[in-house]
């Protein structure tokens, strides 16, 4: 057995309580340092990928928010991407692989909406009036502009559900974004609540999904898939199109509708156009 005398003991200890009152005095003094410090990282128009852009992006004095004017950036777009293809989001049979269908997430986890999915859908979420397909084994999908305007908002119509919702590009071509960045950026001098932001519920089924439903990889970034129809926009990415925040996806799932995003993390709603709720890396960094 190791015997410390006393004395030693004590010597140990107050050499440990004075390194670390030593670090603790430099590491509020580095804290201090970059706290009074202000930092400005600037908004690089260059950055933006052109063909995104309806017209060259141009600096104007803007209203923001809290009441004040400043020099922004005016950035106008079509919200179409030019790096990658949008889609797909919604299998049409239930035999379908997943590279028919889009993404789904769910209590932090991201699985393929391949025609699996759709099928045991009663099951992932333990609720029997879940049926997106029919005894043929085709799926319901909204398959035109007035489906898509009918389905892809939180108070769906009667009439689509129990459907897959996808809206195509075309049905939302013609649509302009404009958005105001200051030059120089600006705290917010409150927090702007958006209600929209609501956890949907979780499967009631305890997460049951079908074999190898789970897509590998782990979840983007961002939160679950909605149908885009956030207060306001909380990013945009530089090929133009802009990050949405969740929708209530509670009083969207009550409806027993599916709304996939494609696996760049993306769909599209007649009022945003194409839109992300999600970072997977597909867009330029």
């Amino acid at each position: 057995m190791k015997r410390f005398s006393y004395s030693s003991t004590i010597i140990i200890f107050s050499i440990l309580l004075l390194v670390l009152l030593i670090s603790f005095s430099n590491s509020s003094n580095r804290n201090a340092a970059v706290e009074g410090t202000e930092i400005i990282v600037q908004v690089n128009p260059d950055y933006f990928i052109q063909e995104g852009l309806l017209e060259p992006i141009i600096k104007v004095d803007h209203k923001l928010s809290d009441g004040s004017t400043a020099e922004c950036y005016k950035i106008v777009t079509k919200s179409i991407p030019s790096e990658h293809a949008m889609g797909p989001w919604c299998p049409t049979n239930i035999n379908d692989s997943a590279d028919k269908g889009g993404i789904w997430m769910e209590s932090g986890k991201v699985y393929d909406v391949d025609g699996a999915f759709v099928a045991n859908l009663a099951k992932f979420y333990n609720d029997s009036k879940w049926k997106l397909y029919n005894a043929d084994g085709s799926i319901n999908v909204t398959d035109t502009k007035e489906a898509c305007e009918a389905a892809a908002r939180p108070d769906v119509d009667p009439a689509y559900q129990n459907f897959c919702v996808q809206c195509l590009p075309s049905y939302s071509d013609e649509l302009k974004q404009i958005f105001y960045i200051p030059v120089r950026p600006i705290v917010a001098n409150k927090t702007i609540a958006n209600k929209n932001i609501l956890a949907g519920p979780p499967p009631r089924g305890g997460g049951n999904r079908p074999p190898d439903g789970e897509k590998n990889g782990g979840r983007p970034d961002g939160g679950r898939p909605p149908q885009g129809l956030g207060e306001f926009t909380i990013g945009i990415a530089f090929n133009g199109v802009n990050f949405d925040p969740p929708a209530p996806t509670a009083d969207i799932l009550k409806h027993y509708t599916l709304a996939p995003l494609d696996d760049n993390g993306g769909h599209i709603n007649l009022h945003a156009g194409y839109h992300y709720h999600a970072a997977t890396g597909k867009t330029k960094k």
